[in-house]
């Protein structure tokens, strides 16, 4: 993504606080010096520049950010469970298309939002407002899959979106894809979606819009997946901290978290290493995907 606009959330401000301590932790602990390596990299650069953040509590918060955007027409990333594409009843569209368009930031709170008795929009439109009024160039969905191995199936995913009236038969005819990337039209405007580590490379401003529902599913799934990890590794002798954090610090059998760490290395598995004497005996692992985990325990049961 060579530009960044503007990161909207849903109000997560403990997500922020506990990446915040992670990170201030790694940076404190001290490394073994490596020589430098060859190494093959199939890393992206996502941020080249500071990314302004936004916070927001409704839904109608987010329109508002996006209104900033709309003359540059950028691309919307979208981390959500709901692609907000509700359709917007006729009779109502004119009020809200002047509201959203011209109103001030508490008028387009107001008109979204759902505790009121009549709101003019409903949550689930949110985007299907934000594309009608032409202020989105295109959308990348990143795919709420359990699994982000998981293939796609463009039939699958058509009915599904057709049944809930979120797309037209038009709009069904425009998707194709392959097992991982669906690509298609919404509304006028190129849809990409895909699990998040598939999505192709974004060019152009892009918004980044993460909603909580989205945020709870994906810790929910790395806490199950530390679980059974830590639960495996012990089956093969090593040691497990007790965590509640997206990583675990293991010790091996033969407390040598060095010579474990060179064996990963090898076979381009990156954990951490200290050398401090007090941490030496163990290394510190991040939990990821439960492919990426099943990998690395298959190396651990081979390296012993």
């Amino acid at each position: 993504m060579k530009r960044l606009l503007n990161i909207s959330w849903l109000f997560i401000p403990l997500s922020l606080v506990l990446l915040s301590a992670c990170s201030e932790q790694e940076q404190s602990s001290s490394v073994v010096p490596l020589q430098p390596v060859q190494v093959e990299s199939t890393a992206k650069v996502l941020f080249e520049e500071v990314v302004p953040f936004h916070a927001a509590e409704l839904d109608g918060e987010a329109l508002a950010v996006w209104r900033q955007y709309a003359a540059q027409k950028p691309t919307m990333l979208l981390l959500s469970n709901d692609p907000m594409l509700a359709r917007v009843p006729g009779p109502v569209w004119p009020e809200a298309s002047h509201t959203i368009t011209v109103g001030k930031r508490e008028e387009i709170v107001r008109i979204v939002n759902s505790q009121l008795a009549a709101p003019l929009l409903m949550p689930s439109m949110t985007l299907e407002a934000a594309l009608r009024s032409g202020w989105i160039g295109q959308l990348a969905w990143a795919l709420p899959l359990q699994d982000v191995a998981q293939k796609l199936s463009v039939e699958n995913f058509s009915k599904q979106l057709l049944t809930s009236g979120l797309i037209d038969e038009a709009e069904v005819a425009s998707l194709n894809g392959t097992e991982k990337v669906l690509r298609g039209e919404v509304r006028g405007i190129p849809l990409v979606a895909s699990a998040l580590p598939h999505l192709p490379e974004l060019t152009g401003p892009v918004i980044v819009h993460i909603d909580q529902s989205y945020f709870q599913d994906c810790v929910q799934r790395i806490c199950s997946t530390r679980e059974w990890f830590s639960s495996e590794i012990k089956k093969l002798g090593y040691q497990v901290i007790p965590s509640s954090a997206n990583y675990l610090f293991a010790t091996p059998p033969d407390l040598d978290g060095k010579r474990v760490y060179d064996a990963l290395f090898e076979r381009k598995i990156l954990v951490r290493y200290f050398s401090d004497p007090l941490l030496s005996h163990g290394l510190r692992i991040s939990i990821g995907t439960r492919e990426e985990m099943g990998k690395s325990l298959q190396a651990l049961s081979e390296i012993g």
